[in-house]
């Protein structure tokens, strides 16, 4: 029977102790920054990302369309960060909540 997996490095988690972040597990060698790869105390103020990694405060992104430091959870487009409040349709400006959408090319 196979264990949960690591975010941090995808293997199972057989024994031992473990760190929940959000809905993720990690090693404890695995709960690193992001961005900068450096071990992160989980009671410091961590950045949680959509993919369940965190982000120390040393490391925080800015957001792409306010430009205030992000401190909670962030929405990234490549290597872009949001705020979930601030990402909203180029076209439309409409916030965006529901985060099941399509690339599509511009004519």
């Amino acid at each position: 029977m196979d264990g949960p997996a690591c975010t941090g490095c995808e293997n199972i988690i057989e024994e031992g102790s473990v760190i929940a972040f959000g809905d993720s597990l990690f090693h404890l060698k695995c709960f690193i920054c992001a961005k900068c790869a450096e071990p992160v105390d989980c009671e410091s103020n961590l950045l949680l990302l959509t993919n369940g990694r965190p982000v120390c405060e040393s490391c925080s992104y800015c957001c792409n369309a306010c430009k205030q430091v992000i401190r909670d959870e962030a929405i990234m487009t490549g290597d872009e960060a949001y705020h979930a409040d601030c990402f909203q349709c180029v076209s439309c400006k409409k916030k965006i909540d529901d985060l099941v959408f399509t690339q599509t090319s511009k004519v």
